[in-house]
């Protein structure tokens, strides 16, 4: 009996998480919203969107992205499987993207983690422009010798960095 209350109450305790994951999986930073499930941010900054793209590259590069070609599309940017290996820039993988958990500690310090970045910059006026950042991932055990894909999930942190570096270059009212 005592086994099937602490069952009951560790489903109970599960469904209570995965409930609080599912209200927080969209936030609104001021007007920057994040959908954690999608990898998708979007919001307005007040500035011109050629400006707006600059700072972004910029603001990409300062973080450890090196973008090699920025022809996409105007005012866009896109990096597909993009490898990364323990660090973004000085800060471990694992502040920007949860890979799951490992015996050594989270998978995406140990495990190479492929990075797929689209961003989209539109003028919404001559001193405002809409940002449509996409951001996702997945990891390989490479280290492990293995090659089946993991997917990893947004922390948030990588796009409040983003948003917080544009925000200090524009910080006009939108």
């Amino acid at each position: 009996m005592r086994g099937l209350i602490a069952t009951a109450a560790t489903l109970l305790t599960a469904g209570t998480l995965a409930a609080q994951a599912q209200e927080s999986a969209r936030t609104e930073w001021g007007n920057f919203n994040f959908n954690r499930d999608l990898g998708r941010t979007s919001g307005a900054v007040a500035g011109p969107a050629d400006s707006v793209h600059r700072v972004l590259l910029k603001t990409l590069d300062d973080l450890g992205l090196k973008i090699k070609d920025d022809h996409t599309a105007p005012r866009q940017i896109a990096m597909v499987r993009h490898r990364l290996v323990r660090r973004l820039g000085k800060t471990t993988l694992s502040r920007y993207f949860s890979c799951g958990q490992g015996l050594t500690g989270p998978n995406a310090d140990t495990w190479y983690v492929y990075l797929n970045f689209h961003s989209r910059i539109a003028a919404g006026g001559p001193d405002k422009s809409q940002i449509n950042l996409e951001i996702t991932a997945d990891a390989v055990d490479v280290p492990g010798g293995r090659n089946d894909r993991v997917a990893c999930a947004t922390t948030g942190n990588l796009e409040l960095a983003i948003i917080e570096r544009m925000r200090a270059a524009f910080p006009g009212e939108t």
